[in-house]
C-alpha cells in the first residue's frame, strides 16, 4: 500500500489531549461525586451536629462582645445588658454592689435571666433587707486565667462591695495552659502580653477554624481517625496545680487591693463527682485538689457539692445545674455574702 493510501494516524497530538483531559474530567467528577455522598451519608448517619471534639477554651472578650445581645438557646432566652452582664439592665434600688465572675455555672445555662444563682441571690437579699444590685459577668469556658484577668478590668472600672468567682476544677486547669496567658517562674505567677499560646492549641484552633471542618462532617471524620485524642490534652500534672494555686492568691490580692472581699464558689461537674469527695482516680482528683487549695487560702469559700450534688440539682439534658440546683446555690451564697456586705463600708447608692 503506498504511503498516500495509509489512513490518518487516530491518535494525532490534538486527539491525545481531548482525550487526556476527558479522562482527568471523568476522574475528578468521579471523586467529587464519590466525597459528595460520603458526606451525605454520614451526615445521615452522624447527623448535621457531628462535633470536631478536640476540646476548646473561652475568652474573657465574650463578655463585651455579647453586650446587647437577645437570643434562644435550647429554648432558654439569654439576654444581656449594654456591658455584658447577663440579665436585665434594671436592678432594684440598691446600695451594695457584688459582681459575679465564673463560667457557664455562673452565666446561668439552662435557666432564663431570673434562675440564674446571682439573680436568685439579689432577690434574697433584698428579702433579707440588703438592698445590693448582683451583677452576672459569667462567660462560658472561662478559666481562673481568664477570670483574673475580668476580674481586674471590672473592679477598675466599678464599685463592688463583694466579689463572688466560681470555680470549675474538671476545666479549669486545661483552660490555663490553652490559655497560655500566666506561667510561672521560681514559683512566682508572671504574665505574658502577648499570650504564649502552646503550640499544639494554636494548631487545635487552626484546624477547628478551617473551613473544611467547619462545613464538612467527612473532614470532622477525617481528622478525628488521624490525630490521637491525647495530642490535644492539658498536662494535668503539678505545675498545672501550682499555676491554679497562684492565680487564687493573685485574685484574692486583686479584691483585697480595692478593699473588696472575695468569695469563692467550688462546682463539682455532677452528682458522681461530688460523691467522690475523696476520690483520687484522674476524673475526681482536680476537683479534690482544687477544693483543698481553696481551704488553705485566707478567704471565705462554699463546696457547692454541699449544697447542689443530688441528681434533682442537675439538669438531665444541659450538663449544668437544674433550676432547682441554681436555686439551692443562689440561697447559700446569700448565707455567705451576708455577713461581708454588712461588714462593708459606707454605702454605694445606684441610682
Amino acid at each position: 500500500m503506498s504511503a498516500r493510501a495509509m489512513p490518518p494516524d487516530v491518535h494525532s497530538p490534538l486527539q491525545s489531549r481531548v482525550t487526556l483531559t476527558s479522562s482527568l474530567i471523568a476522574i475528578l467528577v468521579g471523586i467529587v461525586a464519590g466525597l459528595v455522598l460520603v458526606e451525605l451519608g454520614l451526615r445521615l448517619v452522624l447527623g448535621e451536629t457531628y462535633t470536631l471534639g478536640l476540646g476548646w477554651y473561652g475568652s474573657e472578650r465574650v463578655f463585651h462582645e455579647r453586650a446587647l445581645r437577645d437570643e434562644t438557646r435550647a429554648g432558654i432566652r439569654y439576654t444581656y445588658d449594654m456591658e455584658g452582664f447577663r440579665g436585665k439592665a434594671a436592678h432594684p434600688p440598691s446600695d451594695r454592689t457584688v459582681l459575679f465572675i465564673g463560667d457557664s455555672f455562673t452565666e446561668g445555662s439552662g435557666v432564663a435571666d431570673d434562675g440564674t444563682f446571682s439573680s436568685v441571690a439579689e432577690r434574697a437579699l433584698h428579702e433579707r433587707g440588703i438592698r445590693a444590685q448582683c451583677l452576672n459577668a459569667g462567660v462560658h469556658g472561662l478559666g481562673a486565667a481568664q477570670e483574673l484577668r475580668l476580674l481586674r478590668e471590672l473592679i477598675a472600672a466599678r464599685h463592688a462591695d463583694a466579689v463572688v468567682v466560681q470555680l470549675f476544677p474538671h476545666n479549669d486547669l486545661s483552660d490555663n495552659w490553652e490559655d497560655g496567658g500566666f506561667s510561672l517562674q521560681n514559683g512566682r505567677l508572671v504574665e505574658h502580653v502577648p499570650r504564649r499560646v502552646p503550640p499544639r492549641v494554636a494548631l487545635r484552633e487552626a484546624i477547628s477554624h478551617s473551613r473544611a471542618v467547619r462545613y464538612s462532617i467527612a473532614a470532622r471524620v477525617f481528622v478525628r481517625a488521624v490525630v490521637p485524642a491525647h495530642y490535644f490534652e492539658a498536662p494535668l500534672d503539678d505545675v498545672a496545680y501550682d499555676l491554679e494555686r497562684q492565680l487564687l492568691v493573685e485574685t484574692l490580692a486583686t479584691g483585697r487591693q480595692h478593699g473588696v472581699p472575695v468569695l469563692f464558689l467550688i462546682v463539682g461537674a455532677d452528682p458522681a463527682e461530688c460523691a467522690a469527695v475523696n476520690d483520687d482516680s484522674p476524673d475526681h482528683r482536680p476537683y479534690r485538689r482544687v477544693r483543698e487549695m481553696v481551704r488553705t487560702l485566707d478567704a471565705p469559700s462554699i463546696d457547692l457539692c454541699s449544697v447542689a450534688s443530688r441528681p434533682e440539682d442537675f439538669g438531665t439534658i444541659d450538663p449544668h445545674y437544674s433550676p432547682l440546683g441554681y436555686s439551692r446555690v443562689g440561697q447559700a451564697v446569700t448565707d455567705a455574702l451576708v455577713p461581708l456586705l454588712q461588714a462593708a463600708g459606707g454605702p454605694y447608692r445606684v441610682e
